[in-house]
């Protein structure tokens, strides 16, 4: 893994350069700020040492929009918090800062182990992007988990009061 791009977050374009440093080291230069990164997956869960601090990331599929030519849209889930990412193609990108929709199915999971505190949704409802979908309790913080875009439920595999282990499928949107 090893090369430049732009994401664009929040409506953002950051330029992202990531050069490989042996095993699960790399040195990554993100908008201008360099830091040195040790990334492993766990359990469908990407573990990011920077420094210190250890930050969890589930990172959802792209749902098919990785192919040649187009953007590649990520949905990421960080302490909770759900951004949609959009990797741009540089070598193949139409315009700059061009961004796409997540498309295909996208499957919510758990960032870390806990407790459902609530289902805010049902299947077969349609749901904004950002929307708040499910509650997971842990270490007596709830953390609401927003939709990472617009759809329908699908499916929900959890119910309230049940315990899920972090990378647990919480439910899937289409």
């Amino acid at each position: 893994m090893a090369g430049r791009t732009t994401a664009r977050v929040g409506g953002r374009d950051i330029p992202i350069e990531i050069d490989s440093r042996g095993g699960d080291r790399f040195r990554v230069m993100v908008d201008g700020h360099e830091r040195a990164v040790e990334a492993r997956e766990r359990d469908g869960i990407l573990l990011l040492r920077i420094g210190d601090e250890v930050i969890e990331a589930a990172v959802a599929p792209d749902g098919g929009n990785g192919g040649r030519g187009a953007a590649r849209a990520r949905a990421v889930t960080i302490r909770g918090r759900v951004y949609e990412v959009t990797l741009q193609d540089t070598l193949h990108a139409t315009a700059p800062g061009q961004a796409i929709r997540i498309a295909g199915p996208i499957d919510l999971r758990s960032v870390m182990p806990g407790r459902i505190a609530a289902v805010l949704v049902k299947e077969g409802e349609t749901v904004a992007a950002g929307q708040g979908v499910i509650v997971v309790e842990a270490m007596k913080m709830e953390n609401e988990l927003s939709a990472p875009k617009e759809g329908r439920i699908a499916s929900i595999q959890v119910r309230r009061g049940d315990t899920v282990e972090a990378g647990a499928l919480l439910l899937r949107i289409e």
